[in-house]
């Protein structure tokens, strides 16, 4: 089964019954963070509308000139990002988007809040970046690539990770 999910969500549109590995076709407003772009967040939150949001956990590169699309758009890894979680659920992000694993508590206080976290394959900005629709500088833009940016997106193709009684499904065992 595939689940399709517009962004922003509320925690009605969540899909019930999502499951490991599940996949997921994403559409809508997705918002890129990186960790310049978190830190300067939680300092100024407003400035990006967050309630319901998905966020990417990327900094997509793009071509010279007015290209208004990414050339790659590929995840970062999410663990590294962990410690913001819990400020953005708290602010009502509702869909993370990234890399690897996260560890438990952190997928825990996403679950508890009605999110999700959802996988992408790294190494694959290319292929990401032919789902983005639109690219807008949402915040930040004199952090260069670490800039907030908000893509709007056509069903990307996503899976729903591993759950925290199933977080083993990274080990490369």
């Amino acid at each position: 089964m595939i689940f399709r999910i517009s962004a922003p969500v509320s925690v009605s549109s969540v899909p019930r019954g999502l499951r490991p590995a599940a996949r997921v076709l994403l559409s809508g407003e997705v918002f890129t963070l990186r960790d310049m772009s978190l830190a300067k967040l939680r300092k100024r939150s407003s400035v990006v509308p967050l309630s319901g949001a998905a966020v990417y956990f990327c900094a997509p590169t793009r071509g010279g000139g007015s290209r208004r699309s990414p050339v790659s758009c590929g995840p970062t890894t999410s663990a590294r990002m962990a410690a913001g979680i819990p400020f953005l659920v708290g602010r009502g992000v509702k869909i993370f988007i990234g890399k690897g694993p996260l560890p438990s508590a952190i997928l825990r206080v996403i679950a508890r809040s009605g999110g999700v976290y959802l996988t992408a394959v790294g190494g694959c900005g290319a292929y990401y970046s032919r789902f983005v629709k639109k690219l807008s500088v949402a915040a930040f833009p004199e952090l260069g690539a670490e800039a907030v940016l908000k893509l709007v997106v056509g069903e990307m193709p996503l899976a729903v990770s591993p759950s925290v009684s199933e977080d083993k499904g990274f080990s490369k065992k």
